[in-house]
């Protein structure tokens, strides 16, 4: 909410309340008392998507959001971009050196080679 690292304030009851709704779509309940340090690499991606998204921008833009992350780990996240850009009608821009890390949402594609824009689809 507050766009801070480090610095802690008190959240309303209807923050605290918009965190546990968040914590609940991102399966991630079990990680409410975590430290960041210690959640697992997908945990922590996803804890950092739940930031961007817990203010409902209209717009997302993620860079390498899948980078160092297993198959497992990817397909599960892409799938929860997939289910909050339905659902939210969020507009996604997706940075990635991979096709196969892409959500399903996206409806147009630019792509480039050494700097140069060689299509609109992979």
């Amino acid at each position: 909410f507050f766009d801070t690292i480090g610095l802690f304030r008190v959240l309303t009851a209807e923050q605290k309340l918009l965190v546990k709704t968040w914590l609940d779509i991102l399966d991630l309940t079990a990680c409410e008392h975590k430290l960041f340090r210690t959640m697992s690499r997908g945990q922590q991606r996803l804890a950092l998507l739940g930031r961007a998204l817990i203010k409902a921008p209209p717009m997302l833009v993620l860079d390498e959001p899948c980078q160092g992350l297993d198959e497992d780990q990817t397909a599960a996240f892409i799938s929860i971009v997939d289910s909050i850009c339905i659902e939210f009608g969020t507009t996604l821009i997706y940075l990635s050196h991979y096709v196969s890390d892409l959500p399903s949402v996206i409806s147009k594609y630019l792509c480039l080679e050494n700097g140069r824009t060689v299509s609109g689809y992979p």
